[in-house]
């Protein structure tokens, strides 16, 4: 069986920035399908409910950019380019019914809400969203200078948006028009853990699963009527290691019952079982093949790594009864470095 999937990557203009992949695991082949050229560190990529359009950030300061892309004819052609009204942007969300598209810009602190046309297309700018203030006195001096807002997880009308900068997960209610309104005190996070990426459970979202990029950490919470509570925390490390290690993607196993987190130091995927009580046991830490692993996409009982620093992709396998991954030897070597790995 084959899969399909874009690559993200940072480059410059004038190379190949986007790419659209087939693989086949059992014949062991990358087939590169299409490529885009022009767009400069589209680090992010996101398809529409349809699959038609495809957007993506160009992850630069201090102005950043928004595109979109027709997918219709089998090219990746490019419809327009927007502002992200913010530097470096680096997420791209969509609500559920599809008419919003939410840009998080992380140097800036800032997040863009774009209304969109029916066929997708962004069509005017609703709200900029910015953030302020510093985090507590144990912060990363040098990485928590100020907000970075990292990432945004919609649900029905309520926006999650983890901010690295101030440790914190804020909580929006979507109003008429794209606005955004707080609904509740922040969830805050230890000082220093610099909230990245978050999950939920599709079946059970009063769980809340948060990766600590800047403490290698996995957080779990549960939702009570007074909000969301601290239940666990996990290292995504081996015991003893000591080099440094900042986490990037957090993602479920196809059955949603494990968890996988890419560690860029120590260059690994840990994975999580979720327990009966949905808390987490660690059960295995994979070397990827290759350097800092940014992103990886899941593809049943495989993940396609993006080894940034290696500029390859790499494929591990895994086993769900025994919660472990293993190496492979499929490689594919890229000009650009691949951060964003997007299933089709």
């Amino acid at each position: 069986m084959s899969y399909t999937f874009f690559v993200g990557t940072y480059a410059n203009f004038l190379q190949e920035s986007i790419l659209r992949y087939t693989v086949d695991f059992e014949s062991g082949a990358f087939n590169r399908e299409a490529s885009h050229t022009g767009t400069v560190n589209p680090s992010w990529l996101l398809l529409n409910r349809s699959k038609s359009i495809l957007y993506s950030v160009s992850e630069t300061s201090p102005a950043g950019g928004l595109c979109a892309f027709d997918l219709s004819q089998g090219e990746i052609r490019t419809i327009c380019r927007l502002p992200s009204l913010g530097a470096d942007p680096c997420h791209l969300e969509l609500s559920e019914d599809g008419s919003l598209l939410f840009i998080s810009n992380y140097s800036s602190g800032t997040l863009a809400v774009y209304l969109l046309a029916p066929s997708g297309i962004p069509a005017q700018l609703a709200c900029v969203r910015r953030h302020t203030g510093l985090s507590g006195p144990g912060r990363d001096f040098v990485a928590q200078e100020g907000p970075h807002i990292h990432f945004s997880r919609c649900l029905g009308k309520t926006l999650l948006i983890s901010d690295l900068g101030l440790d914190a997960v804020f909580f929006c209610r979507l109003l008429s028009g794209g606005a955004l309104e707080d609904t509740e005190p922040p969830l805050r996070l230890p000082d220093g853990s610099g909230p990245r990426h978050l999950c939920l459970r599709a079946d059970d979202r009063e769980w809340l699963y948060v990766v600590g990029e800047l403490c290698s950490q996995i957080f779990v919470f549960h939702r009570e009527a007074s909000g969301y509570r601290y239940r666990q925390s996990l290292s995504t490390l081996p015991d003893g290691f000591s080099g440094p290690n900042i986490c990037a993607a957090v993602k479920w196993s196809e059955d949603m019952q494990h968890l996988f987190v890419s560690n860029r130091g120590h260059d690994s995927i840990a994975v999580f079982a979720v327990c009966r009580d949905h808390l987490l046991h660690r059960t295995d830490i994979c070397r990827t093949g290759g350097r800092m692993p940014r992103d990886f996409g899941v593809f049943g009982s495989h993940l396609v790594v993006a080894n940034q620093e290696s500029r390859a992709l790499t494929v591990l396998t895994f086993d769900p009864a025994a919660g472990t991954l293993r190496q492979t030897s499929l490689c594919e070597e890229l000009s650009a470095k691949p951060v964003c790995i997007l299933p089709f």
